[in-house]
């Protein structure tokens, strides 16, 4: 055979061999998810399915008379980052999972609901928001599921009815801290806990307002574990409200510089079997229209009430605390501060019981 003969064979070889070689790897590769990343303009709704990622870039959008992006039961999705704009009558339903969250830098328009997780759905990488969430009823909507990240806010959560709501048996777990500069806001209600279980506690440097009704409230069947801890501002017709049955575990701490307000009364429990435990130690503000702390039938806190030096517990119009019939704070009064109303520093209503006493330190005052 000659040369050139011999050199013609030895390339179809191997061009033949690396066809193989080629078609082999290919055939190995693992099928990649069908992930989107949005640099423009997307019309149409998003699709997270197991093991894909979602990237609204800055400058990129989403805008649909619909669902921005959903995660369907069954599939595990990874991560959902908006850094650009989604504009929805609901931004994203989750019904499935996402382990790696939910991140928003960006800004979320609705129209009828903002981040809804349902259906069994849970966001176990939580839910961290520094961008802008508004114009639904509800920006965060946790209902029969499940949100074992939690939530960790320093931008604008706003809804026109409820900032964030749990209800119909859900958890979530890792708590809400809401940052120095955050803000969870509801024309009504701030924060909603009904028939729903919150572990981890409310940790807030910034400000929760419930601008018509309360900023946050522990309802019917509701359990907030972990309690409160405030060095921002807790304010709205009510600042804390634990009614119907509501339970709060790990009490009310108002740190230096924290100001919990309602135009009504500042803190109040009431209702049968309603309970807050860990008890309320102040060093800051605590001022109600009316009354700064109030328990109303048959509702208690054990772990007394701590007042500590120049902090102030208020009431503009009656008492700086009250304690309505059958109610019970177990654990006493300890005041440093001042805790003042306009007729009386401390109410004991008939029928009521405050064990432990009431002690009032060198440098306290009590008045009305």
């Amino acid at each position: 055979m000659s040369k050139s003969r011999l050199a013609q064979t030895y390339r179809l070889s191997l061009t033949a061999t690396t066809a193989l070689i080629a078609a082999t790897m290919i055939s190995a590769a693992p099928a990649q998810a069908a992930s989107f990343d949005i640099t423009g303009s997307a019309s149409s709704t998003q699709t997270l399915n197991t093991g894909e990622t979602g990237l609204i870039e800055s400058g990129g959008s989403i805008v649909i008379a619909g669902t921005g992006v959903v995660v369907n039961s069954g599939q595990t999705a990874l991560t959902l980052t908006n850094s650009g704009t989604i504009s929805a009558l609901t931004a994203v339903s989750v019904s499935g999972d996402l382990s790696g969250g939910i991140t928003n830098n960006g800004l979320i328009i609705d129209s009828s609901g903002g981040i809804n997780v349902q259906g069994g759905g849970d966001v176990s990488g939580g839910i961290t928001n520094a961008g802008t969430m508004q114009g639904a009823p509800t920006q965060i909507l946790v209902q029969s599921a499940s949100l074992s990240g939690g939530i960790d806010n320093s931008g604008t959560i706003k809804g026109s009815t409820t900032g964030i709501y749990l209800q119909s048996g859900s958890t979530l777990s890792n708590g809400i801290t809401n940052q120095t500069g955050g803000l969870i806001s509801g024309n009504s209600v701030g924060i909603n806990i009904s028939s729903s279980t919150l572990n981890g506690g409310i940790h807030n440097s910034g400000t929760i307002i419930g601008s018509t009704n309360t900023a946050i409230i522990v309802g019917t069947g509701g359990t907030l574990a972990g309690g409160v801890t405030n060095s921002g501002t807790i304010k709205g017709q009510y600042g804390i409200y634990v009614y119907a049955g509501g339970k709060v575990t790990g009490g009310i701490t108002n740190q230096a510089g924290g100001f919990i307000s309602g135009s009504a009364s500042a803190t109040s429990l009431a209702g049968s079997a309603t309970s807050l435990s860990g008890g309320v130690t102040n060093s800051g503000t605590i001022h109600g229209g009316s009354k700064g702390i109030v328990l109303y039938g048959s509702s208690s806190i054990t772990g007394g009430i701590t007042n500590n030096s120049s902090a102030i517990i208020s009431g503009s119009t009656t008492a700086g605390i009250s304690l309505r019939t059958s109610s019970t704070v177990a654990g006493g009064i300890d005041n440093s501060g001042t805790i003042k109303g306009s007729t009386t520093g401390i109410y004991l209503q008939s029928g009521s019981t405050l064990s432990n006493g009431i002690t009032n330190q060198t440098g306290g005052l009590i008045s009305g």
